[in-house]
């Protein structure tokens, strides 16, 4: 902080006991003797969770409030065991829903004992790689229990159940890298007149 001269004094020191990993914070006017302080921090889990906090600091005298933590929103997971084969297949296709990296890579992590060869942004070749998969003997000795397809009658029924739990599988391996791959990288702040606006910008 810098004073009407121009230089640059200390005027606090705000320690959390958090332990974990400070990515930034930032500083927004709340009165002319007090400030809030937002602090954006990352728990350095597997799945790149953050979390924000604020605290009030009164700086003539200096006394320090509690931090308090913001709840994030989160969106309901869209992945459902009641969703069909062919509702988990054009969920995990649309390309509005993933990016086609996520999307290869959960193929090539579901697609257990096979190449995939295609081109990058080649959705149709992906599709058709999955297609053929279903098909093979690798996708049987996988997805199919065994003892399923004795009977002839059942054999129908147990190429849809097999069906469901690779598309299953392929849908949340999906969600499970995208959200690995998004991460915290900064706060933003915006000081409104009579409210504040705060947020995460995410890569």
């Amino acid at each position: 902080l810098s004073d009407q001269r121009g230089k640059i004094v200390h005027l606090f020191t705000v320690d959390s006991d958090n332990g974990e990993t400070l990515l930034d914070f930032g500083l927004l006017y709340k009165n002319p003797g007090c400030r809030s302080l937002w602090a954006l921090w990352n728990s350095m889990s597997t799945t790149n969770e953050y979390f924000v906090e604020h605290i009030d600091i009164e700086i003539f005298p200096s006394q320090r409030g509690t931090w308090r933590k913001v709840n994030t929103s989160s969106l309901p997971d869209p992945i459902s065991d009641t969703m069909s084969a062919l509702e988990l297949k054009e969920s995990v296709f649309n390309m509005d829903s993933h990016p086609f990296d996520i999307v290869s890579r959960s193929v090539q992590i579901a697609c257990k004992g096979t190449r995939c060869e295609y081109k990058h942004g080649d959705w149709a070749a992906l599709m058709s790689h999955v297609d053929a998969y279903l098909r093979s003997p690798e996708f049987d000795s996988v997805y199919t229990q065994r003892g399923s397809r004795t009977l002839k009658s059942s054999s129908s029924d147990s190429q849809s159940d097999a069906e469901h739990r690779f598309f299953m599988s392929l849908a949340r391996t999906c969600d499970q890298l995208e959200v690995a791959s998004r991460g915290p990288l900064g706060l933003f702040l915006l000081d409104m007149t009579g409210a504040v606006l705060t947020g995460v910008i995410q890569q």
